[in-house]
């Protein structure tokens, strides 16, 4: 549950304990959200009404997974925040770990809110593997209620939500009443431990619809081969690049990354898959510098 104290510009998770074989909880309040405050805050907007919707300010949504991963165990769980102080409703998530009996702790947090859109009506959960997938509502002045999702491998940088965002169905119509849902769910497949699934309401008409969607990190029950090495490109005709590489043990095919200009790159575009260990980049134009 939440514990809203009085002078305490934060949220408070409280945690409680039921030991096995006796009924003597044990509680703790760890502090969660950073300085991102839950202020009370208006109503979501919605394109083409004046009607506005309930971003379910109150409280932590449904639910917080548990997974017991051998060397530590984690809970994640996700809520709605004012994220610029002007009322544009963004999405707080945080995973908590402990290890064996110890105490439980915040591991990492973070806020998603990409852009001027309102995300609230979260669910969070996490994979086998440890990557997690966070779906949600998204509407603002310019945009109808829909559903969208994002994610985080395990490996990624902590308190952040690289995967991209991914649209599960966008909205076509604003919804007839400020009354919006409870909670949306975003499970996994327990046959695999990888699949992702998502539940959540979205707007076809002013009566609101579900949409339930799946979805899937192929990193999940994979170990990953090393980087290959030995990587090197040289110009082998005219306006012709190209690149070998030597084999990393375990992988069955490489992607092959370009950008235009020297390393490092800040982004750089897949130019193709394949199974051997070199490739050559052809159309090109002479003088320039190329990346890979």
């Amino acid at each position: 549950g939440q514990r809203h104290i009085a002078g305490v510009a934060r949220c408070c998770v409280a945690l409680t304990q039921l030991d096995q074989g006796r009924f003597q909880p044990r509680t703790a309040d760890l502090a969660i959200a950073g300085n991102k405050t839950r202020r009370v805050f208006a109503c979501i907007q919605q394109q083409g009404s004046a009607t506005t919707l309930d971003p379910l300010r109150e409280v932590i949504m449904h639910r917080l997974p548990f997974r017991n991963f051998g060397d530590h165990q984690s809970l994640a769980g996700c809520f709605v925040t004012d994220v610029n102080g002007a009322d544009r409703a963004g999405v707080r998530w945080f995973e908590l770990r402990r290890t064996g009996l110890g105490s439980w702790s915040l591991y990492q947090e973070g806020t998603y809110s990409p852009d001027s859109h309102s995300r609230w009506m979260a669910s969070i959960a996490m994979d086998g593997s440890g990557n997690m997938a966070l779906g949600y509502n998204i509407a603002s002045s310019t945009l109808y209620p829909g559903l969208r999702y994002t994610g985080r491998l395990a490996g990624d940088t902590l308190g952040t939500m690289p995967q991209g965002e991914t649209t599960l169905i966008s909205g076509s119509a604003a919804n007839g009443s400020n009354r919006y849902g409870d909670y949306s769910a975003m499970g996994v497949d327990p046959a695999d431990g990888c699949m992702f699934w998502f539940t959540g309401m979205y707007n076809a008409t002013a009566n609101w619809s579900t949409r339930i969607g799946s979805f899937s990190f192929e990193s999940c029950g994979c170990t990953a081969p090393a980087a290959p090495g030995g990587v090197s490109a040289s110009a082998t005709a005219t306006n012709r690049i190209t690149v070998t590489w030597s084999a990393a043990a375990g992988a069955t095919s490489y992607r092959v990354y370009h950008a235009d200009g020297t390393c490092p790159a800040p982004a750089y575009t897949l130019l193709a898959q394949v199974t051997g260990t070199a490739y050559t980049n052809t159309g090109l134009s002479g003088g320039s510098i190329h990346s890979y």
